[in-house]
């Protein structure tokens, strides 16, 4: 009955001229959902509706009810003006190839990949998307060195560490299709669940016509929520691993199975799919979702987790997620999977809490920050042995998008030369530098971390941003271009 009315208010409520009865049941409504999240109770008001007509009810609801303004249409002297300042003709897809096959650092890896390969030595291109994992959770915490994450550490220490990655949005299914699909996706712009069917190849789709690549999505949760499996069966993923594929008694949280558990099998995977007859790629993604609210801890963590005295729970799963981190390791090395493997491992997006005193401390921005600003960690052992040889640096401190995950990613899975990979990518891979302005949507703005920046999306929307401030006008353009792009796909469908 719920999903019931949710349903049709969310789909009706645009028409109905006085809001006011219906605002007042959100409110009672809100305060239940915050009532039970208080009691530790998980609220799934969409997640067995018939997977085709899934969605979120709570969040269209909204934004039916807030009733955004409408986007003013981009007019062919704004294209000309954006050509002329970025020198891209293409506000969506960079013409940047020829950078990538000039950059050392990514020819390095794209080398050490195609040599596995010529060997017919299975290479595995993993993306490890942790939930809310921000920056300033890995590392040393204070004066004393103390640190919840010491096998993050020390990978970053072997590998390369991009320190300036920020989100290109603050949920899950947004941070899943930028680091596949390169796209910046976010709350109201994302494919997964308002776009699923959108002509977009993401990087499963872009090689699945490759008889010798096989992908991979595994995530401890329920698959159906946010229409996650529809939309990445969509893409042509070949294997899942979800928590239906796990024993009732699994130690889990209320979000699903810890990550013990989940990347213990995903390690068997792995070695599965690496050992079938003819398949020299693996390219997987794997989504866990320990570091979430309630911030529970599942009953296989260590005693050092349960027991750390933490200003805030989230310090235990983020220790627990770490341990996990360490384990996943050590199984890749025992199946002699490692020494073949490029391993990503970044958050799907920051948060708010615990909010520590001395991260940012000086930024009037810090709460964007917080929400935007993710770790990113380059490592595996193609990647320790090219830092050996010297050719990858320890850090990247570029101001770099979360979507350029996909960029590499895609160049290192690309058979033929670089330069000529299967289809231009939304921005450029990693260790080069994007050609857009960042950006992190942050559902009531933009915000430009590079410029410390802040944008209404009512402005952005509406047109508002003038060309005399060339960064936030650029961001603002290419924004509403996504957008245009998106509403014109579906529309054709």
């Amino acid at each position: 009955m719920a999903t019931a009315g949710l349903s049709y208010w969310a789909r009706n409520a645009k028409h109905i001229v006085s809001k006011r009865p219906i605002h007042v049941m959100l409110v009672t409504f809100a305060l239940t959902i915050v009532a039970c999240h208080v009691l530790n109770i998980r609220w799934r008001v969409n997640w067995y509706v018939i997977e085709p007509i899934q969605m979120n009810y709570v969040e269209a609801l909204y934004s039916n009810l807030t009733k955004k303004p409408s986007l003013k249409a981009i007019s062919e002297d704004e294209r000309q003006l954006f050509s002329k300042m970025t020198g891209q003709n293409n506000s969506l897809r960079p013409d940047i190839l020829k950078a990538a096959g000039n950059d050392p650092s990514v020819m390095a890896l794209r080398a050490a990949v195609k040599a596995r390969n010529r060997r017919n030595k299975p290479v595995i291109l993993a993306v490890l998307v942790a939930e809310s994992l921000r920056a300033s959770d890995v590392g040393p915490r204070g004066m004393d060195g103390a640190t919840l994450t010491p096998t993050l550490d020390r990978l970053q220490e072997l590998g390369t560490r991009f320190s300036n990655v920020y989100s290109t949005g603050p949920v899950t299914r947004g941070g899943q299709e930028a680091v596949w699909c390169g796209t910046p996706s976010a709350t109201d712009t994302s494919m997964m669940r308002s776009f699923p069917d959108l002509a977009v190849s993401c990087l499963p789709k872009a090689f699945r016509d490759r008889p010798e690549m096989v992908s991979l999505w595994a995530h401890g949760g329920d698959e159906r929520f946010d229409s996650q499996l529809m939309f990445w069966t969509h893409q042509g993923v070949n294997r899942f691993l979800t928590r239906s594929d796990f024993l009732d008694d699994t130690p889990s949280t209320s979000w699903g199975v810890g990550d013990l558990a989940l990347f213990t099998k995903a390690a068997d995977m792995l070695a599965e799919l690496a050992a079938a007859d003819g398949v020299k790629t693996v390219l997987s993604m794997i989504l866990s979702v320990t570091n979430h609210i309630p911030w529970a801890l599942p009953d296989d963590a260590s005693i050092e987790a349960k027991r750390l005295t933490a200003q805030h729970p989230s310090q235990r799963t983020i220790m627990y997620f770490d341990d996990s981190i360490d384990m996943f390791v050590d199984s890749l090395k025992e199946k002699n999977l490692w020494d073949d493997t490029v391993l990503i491992i970044t958050g799907d997006h920051g948060n708010l809490e615990p909010s520590w005193r001395d991260d940012y401390p000086s930024d009037p921005l810090k709460w964007e920050r917080l929400l935007s600003h993710v770790s990113v960690t380059l490592t595996g052992g193609i990647v320790e042995q090219l830092r050996r040889e010297g050719q990858l640096p320890t850090e990247v401190s570029t101001v770099s998008s979360q979507s350029q995950i996909a960029g590499l990613l895609q160049i290192l899975a690309t058979a033929s030369d670089a330069r000529q990979a299967l289809s231009p990518p939304w921005d450029a891979p990693l260790f080069i530098e994007s050609p857009w302005v960042v950006t992190s949507d942050l559902n009531q703005y933009l915000f430009l971390p590079a410029e410390s920046v802040r944008i209404a999306k009512e402005d952005v929307l509406s047109g508002k941003i003038t060309p005399d401030q060339p960064r936030q006008w650029q961001a603002a353009f290419r924004y509403r271009d996504w957008l245009e792009f998106l509403y014109s796909k579906k529309s054709s469908h």
